[in-house]
């Protein structure tokens, strides 16, 4: 119990360091482990709260960025909050949350794959 203290402690420092240089990729994963160790700890509110502050800045982060093709491989890698978060929620008696956040990672992966795609509707529709 004494090292997930330890961790939490650490996290929250390097967390104050990213909140004043502005790196939110740094954040999302200190998020994420801010998360990962209130859920060992068993202070599941404080670990949700955690998993979808890291979300929230991994979707900011996706918004800013310009190139569609970084966007889908940056995404790819990063979607151990989502991975964490849904069980959390059914855990928690909340499936309906849990199937948003399910829906909301999944919908934007999928609309980040169609974004590098050129369709040409003509020749890409199923012939009938």
């Amino acid at each position: 119990m004494a090292q997930y203290n330890d961790a939490k402690r650490y996290y929250l420092s390097a967390r104050d360091i990213q909140l004043n240089i502005k790196n939110r990729n740094g954040l999302v994963w200190t998020y994420y482990g801010l998360g990962k160790t209130y859920e060992a700890l068993e202070k599941k509110n404080l670990a949700e709260n955690q998993f979808k502050k890291s979300i929230d800045t991994l979707e900011a982060v996706l918004s800013g960025m310009k190139v569609e093709e970084m966007k889908t491989g940056f995404l790819y890698s990063r979607t151990a909050p989502y991975e964490a978060l849904i069980p959390l929620l059914f855990e928690t008696g909340r499936g309906n949350e849990a199937f948003e956040f399910a829906e909301r990672s999944k919908a934007r992966s999928f609309l980040y794959l169609l974004g590098n795609r050129r369709i040409n509707p003509k020749k890409d529709a199923p012939q009938e």
